[in-house]
């Protein structure tokens, strides 16, 4: 329990630090022909930023989620005594709304689209605080955390396609798909790191077995699900208004 909030702070700045090694080679082929920053200083002409940028708000959200699917999975089955089939079928809400905001996001007038980014991760953060405060206060019926998953799902899905095109508008146009490559690399990885993570700090909050023991440790860590997504839009404010995009 002493070690839990350490180990928090150094999974989450590790997933900066070991996912942006293994994609620091791709930066120069990204947007090899850019002008030198420190040549054009004044004129904002390096995008490169704003890619680098891109890749923070994307790793952090998806950290969350996949340590949503672990620690989620062990609160249902060993927490509440459901089976794996209900564990599993809670998720359906949060799949079935990730796939939405990718339809919707062409309608979305380019003056706005910066904003995108930021609301998704705001939305997925608002989520988490409505489940933990949900849990917290012994409001957990299973149709309210459908609904709860259901609005996570949506704010995730958002900030994903809306990273995603910022990130293939940023790069030059003949390296965009190289993207790909670094894009799943980092999420990979802050994926695994945020399993390892969380799933630690979730499984040291229990105190003992039983429904109330394992309803409080998902509440509070559905807390800092919302803390870390609160940092990942901040991130994806940053990576939206950095630099301009090639035409």
């Amino acid at each position: 329990m002493l070690l839990a909030p350490m180990f928090m702070y150094q999974a989450d700045t590790t997933i900066v630090n070991v996912a942006n090694p293994a994609i620091g080679a791709v930066w120069h082929r990204l947007a090899p022909d850019l002008p030198d920053q420190r040549a054009d200083r004044g004129r904002g002409a390096d995008r490169r930023p704003g890619i680098r940028w891109g890749l923070t708000p994307q790793a952090i959200a998806i950290s969350t989620y996949f340590a949503l699917l672990f620690t989620l999975a062990l609160y249902l089955q060993q927490g509440l005594g459901d089976s794996p089939l209900i564990s599993g079928l809670t998720l359906v809400p949060w799949v079935a709304a990730f796939g939405i905001p990718g339809r919707l996001l062409g309608r979305i007038p380019d003056r706005s689209r910066a904003m995108v980014a930021p609301a998704g991760c705001g939305l997925l953060t608002l989520a988490y605080v409505a489940i933990s405060a949900a849990m917290l206060t012994g409001h957990h019926a299973e149709g309210l955390l459908l609904v709860l998953l259901g609005i996570g799902g949506f704010g995730l899905g958002t900030n994903f396609s809306a990273i995603l095109e910022h990130l293939t508008s940023t790069a030059a146009p003949e390296h965009a798909a190289d993207i790909s490559g670094a894009l799943t690399t980092s999420m990979q990885v802050a994926g695994a790191i945020g399993v390892a993570g969380f799933g630690t700090a979730y499984l040291g909050l229990l105190h003992g077995p039983g429904p109330a023991q394992a309803t409080h440790a998902f509440g509070l860590i559905t807390a800092t699900f919302a803390a870390t997504t609160l940092v990942a839009a901040l991130a994806a404010y940053r990576a939206t208004h950095v630099g301009r995009r090639y035409a």
